[in-house]
């Protein structure tokens, strides 16, 4: 899986990501990042969390967005979210679980495993494409040619290549 997240201005932010997601010998298509209202989120590892954290974003944007400041807001909101469903063993986040969250401002770097949050400057990558990614930027400035070439050299990785923005 290769998530990418860029800001290409200070007022827009872009994931780009494949469609395939692995299960032991299983693969099969998936929705990857979700889009609710000013929130875009991305994940790899264990999809299991998705239509929890999907639910919960929903809930906390009924009524007005929701403002990431800096990483304390972004691991604040993970601590509300695990609250939420303390009572809810797969809304746990694993081991091989990061997450990508963007407010229309700035997009974060979530590790659940060590409980670190980092401001994503101008790009990240996330998933076992995630090298290929890198590189394939690096040297085309394209986003998601990148994906789309990720998915060549990865096997973990599919096309479809998937694109949400925010301005």
């Amino acid at each position: 899986m290769s998530i990418i997240v860029t800001q290409t201005t200070p007022k827009k932010i872009k994931f780009v990501f494949d469609s395939q997601m692995n299960y032991a010998d299983y693969r099969y298509s998936i929705e990857k990042a979700f889009k609710v209202r000013n929130v875009i989120f991305g994940k790899s590892g264990d999809i299991r969390t998705d239509p929890y954290f999907k639910h919960f974003i929903e809930e906390r944007t009924k009524n007005e967005d929701l403002i990431l400041k800096d990483e304390d807001s972004v691991i604040e909101l993970i601590n509300k979210y695990l609250e939420f469903y303390k009572d809810t063993p797969k809304a746990k986040f694993i081991e091989l679980d990061s997450m990508l969250i963007s407010d229309s401002k700035k997009a974060y770097y979530f590790q659940p495993t060590i409980y670190t949050c980092m401001e994503v400057k101008e790009f990240d990558t996330n998933g076992s494409g995630a090298n290929y990614a890198i590189g394939a930027y690096k040297y085309s400035q394209d986003i998601k040619k990148a994906v789309e070439i990720a998915c060549e050299c990865d096997q973990e990785s599919e096309m479809p290549v998937n694109v949400l923005e925010l301005p």
